[in-house]
């Protein structure tokens, strides 16, 4: 029915009787008892799917006002994604601007903020699986429900770049997904790109022009200049101004990339990294000492308070180490030992986990296309191979495409000898 309504509204035509038919089973949904229901559906997936149904009435014109008042004075039960349909039907349906205003602000009081994206994600998503749930949709309702009811807030371009952040191969991960976020990026592009670009546009550090470009037309090229730091007046802040004259809408970002002049130290900027090496042979022994050829057990744990896309882990190996490849042959005793380890040294396969690891001569990486929230482990061997003490530089795990997102554990001294 979602689709017919919409169909309906941008001039297609529907089968009229169908149409009726359709509308009325949605009121009677709306009436059914959960737990009499044809698939009993946990509660808040259930009033989630009301809040659609309620939607797609209002959105053909025939809004079932009682329902809607019932389900405001049940939005503390209602996910995220409830609340957003709740707020679209408000919007829809017309009035009743206060109860908007309360929706609006207990949406906006759930945005996750990172330094250049930002989306929503439920608290406890486990009972909406149901409903097919995803962090996708959730932010892609959320943010249509906005635009809708406001026609812009603050942080929507951040939510849009979070979004196509998303996409793998062009594309999200399922039929929802898609569906939803194609139709939120519609309604943004309707607000923010209803005429072309016809303007020319300059960006100035510390009054110094760097980037002066004119945009005509819809295109989808990035102009770029970059700066060196060596260029830039050392101890002091410095004004960047961004300036644009002509009608259309300018993107644009800034990054600093710099490499410290002193080893680093432990840093969590929306990501904490964890690190422990332990010999197989004695556990017990002292950390960070190892007798040469023992073989360790390197631990690493990503902890993530919020789903982020694209995390790689850069886990440097000490000159005096190297990592065990035990998909050898020549590696079968080792990859008998890592089989003998419990299983949660091994990362979870699953989407949300890591799902790609390369080792090299000089470090360990490891990436996931999507981290859920929670805590990941990826355990892998190494082998004391050299006599000496080294420096062991920091691991550092980071979003790919928002290095400004990113976690660090630091440096230490490793020592492989006799006697140890």
């Amino acid at each position: 029915m979602y689709a017919l309504v919409e169909a309906r509204v941008h001039g297609h035509q529907v089968d009229e009787q169908m149409f009726k038919r359709g509308l009325s089973y949605l009121r009677e949904l709306l009436r059914q008892k959960t737990e009499s229901s044809p698939v009993a559906f946990p509660e808040r997936a259930s009033l989630a799917s009301k809040a659609l149904a309620s939607y797609v009435l209002a959105r053909a014109g025939q809004p079932d006002n009682s329902y809607i008042d019932y389900l405001y004075e049940q939005r503390a039960r209602l996910p995220l994604m409830g609340k957003a349909l709740l707020l679209r039907t408000l919007s829809s349906a017309g009035g009743a601007k206060g109860r908007q205003q309360v929706l609006t602000e207990e949406l906006l009081n759930a945005i996750r903020v990172d330094p250049t994206t930002a989306h929503f994600e439920e608290q406890d998503p486990g009972d909406l699986v149901w409903i097919f749930h995803s962090d996708v949709r959730t932010t892609a309702v959320a943010l249509q429900a906005l635009l809708e009811a406001r026609g812009g807030f603050p942080l929507d371009h951040k939510v849009v770049q979070w979004l196509m952040a998303q996409r793998k191969n062009g594309m999200w991960r399922t039929t929802q997904e898609n569906l939803f976020a194609l139709l939120a990026l519609a309604r943004y592009f309707a607000i923010y790109e209803k005429e072309p670009a016809d303007f020319a546009a300059q960006i100035r550090v510390a009054g110094k022009s760097i980037l002066s470009e004119i945009f005509a037309g819809r295109e989808l090229s990035t102009r770029r200049a970059t700066l060196s730091l060596e260029e830039m007046p050392r101890g002091k802040r410095l004004l960047v101004d961004v300036a644009k004259s002509g009608r259309g809408q300018l993107y644009y970002g800034l990054r600093l990339n710099y490499c410290p002049g002193v080893t680093p130290a432990t840093r969590d900027e929306g990501l904490t990294v964890l690190k422990a090496i332990t010999p197989l042979s004695s556990p017990s022994g002292s950390p960070l000492s190892f007798a040469p050829g023992a073989l360790l057990k390197v631990e690493l744990k990503v902890i993530a308070p919020q789903g982020r896309t694209f995390v790689v882990i850069d886990d440097p190996l000490p000159a005096g180490m190297e990592a065990v490849n035990v998909s050898l042959q020549t590696a079968a005793a080792e990859a008998e030992q890592m089989a003998e380890l419990a299983p949660e040294v091994w990362h979870d396969s699953t989407w949300g986990s890591f799902n790609h690891v390369e080792l090299h001569d000089d470090r360990v990486l490891v990436f996931a296309d999507y981290l859920r929230a929670g805590v990941h482990t990826y355990t892998y061997l190494a082998r004391a191979t050299t006599v000496g003490d080294f420096g062991m530089p920091p691991t550092v795990a980071m979003q790919m495409y928002e290095p400004e997102v990113f976690g660090r554990q630091a440096g230490a001294r490793v020592r492989v000898g006799r006697g140890q």
